[in-house]
C-alpha cells in the first residue's frame, strides 16, 4: 500500500484560464454566442468610432468652453474660484485613501472622478494652461491618496473623520467668513453647475447614511409600529 506524502505546499490552486480560453467559454461557447459576439463587436465598433469622430473632429465645442465657467460654478466669483479648487482636490485626494481602505463601491467613484477630470484636461479645447494642469492634478492626487491609504493613517476611522472634516470644510470655503478678506462671504443664490450637484450629493450622501442604519435597525426593532413603519419606508420609499 503507497502513501500520499505530498504537503499542502506542494498542492498549488489551478491557475487561471488564460484570456484565450476565457473568451472561448463565455463569448465564443457555441455558434449563436458566437455570432451574438460578432455582431455586438460590429456595433460597438461602428458607435465608438462615430462617437470619437463626433468628438474630436466634427463637435463644435466653443459654446461650451465659453460657458465652461457657468456649467461648472454658476456665478461663483471668479476671484474665488480657488476654493472650489481646493475642494475638488480634497476631495479626489480623499477617494484615493477610500479607495485603498474600503475598496467596493468606493474605488468606482474614485476611478470615475479621476477618469473624468483627467479627460476633461486633456480635450482638445481652449482653456488656460493653470486649468489644465488642475484638471490633470486631480487623477495624480486620487493615485497619491491610494499610496497613502497603504500607510498606518491609512485606517477607516481616520477615513471617515477626514471626510468629516472636509464636509465643515467645504462648506466654509464656499459660503466664506465675514471679516476676513482673503475668504468674503459668498451667498448661496450664486452656487450652481457641477458646484451644487456636487455639494447636493455630498449633503444626500452624508445625511442617508444614518438614516439608512437608523431605518436597517428599526426593520429589527421587537416593537411593531417601529418595524412597520421601517418596512414601509423602506419597501415604498
Amino acid at each position: 500500500m503507497s502513501v500520499n506524502t505530498t504537503t499542502a505546499e506542494e498542492i498549488r490552486p489551478p491557475s487561471p484560464p488564460g484570456p484565450i480560453r476565457w473568451l472561448k467559454k463565455n463569448l465564443f461557447s457555441n455558434w449563436y454566442n458566437s455570432l451574438l459576439t460578432v455582431i455586438s463587436g460590429v456595433i460597438v465598433f461602428f458607435a465608438l468610432k462615430a462617437v470619437i469622430l463626433w468628438v474630436f473632429f466634427e463637435a463644435n465645442w466653443d459654446p461650451v468652453t465659453h460657458s465652461l465657467k457657468l456649467f461648472a460654478v454658476g456665478q461663483y466669483p471668479p476671484d474665488q474660484l480657488w476654493r472650489v479648487g481646493t475642494i475638488v482636490c480634497m476631495v479626489s485626494f480623499l477617494f484615493g485613501v477610500s479607495w485603498k481602505v474600503w475598496g467596493g463601491t468606493v474605488r468606482t467613484f474614485a476611478l470615475a472622478i479621476a477618469l473624468v477630470l483627467g479627460v476633461a484636461g486633456l480635450l482638445p479645447v481652449s482653456m488656460g494652461l493653470g486649468l489644465r494642469l488642475w484638471f490633470l492634478s486631480n487623477p495624480l492626487l486620487t493615485a497619491i491618496g491610494y499610496q497613502v491609504g497603504r500607510t498606518p493613517v491609512g485606517k477607516a476611522k481616520w477615513v471617515a473623520l477626514g471626510w468629516v472634516v472636509s464636509f465643515f470644510l467645504t462648506i466654509i470655503l464656499l459660503t466664506g467668513i465675514e471679516g476676513l478678506p482673503w475668504l468674503p462671504p459668498v451667498k448661496s443664490g450664486l452656487w450652481g453647475g457641477l458646484l451644487l450637484t456636487f455639494l447636493l450629493a455630498m449633503v444626500g450622501i452624508a445625511a442617508s447614511f444614518p438614516i439608512g442604519v437608523a431605518l436597517a435597525l428599526g426593520r429589527q426593532s421587537s416593537l411593531p409600529v417601529v418595524k412597520a413603519f421601517c418596512v414601509l419606508f423602506i419597501e415604498l420609499v
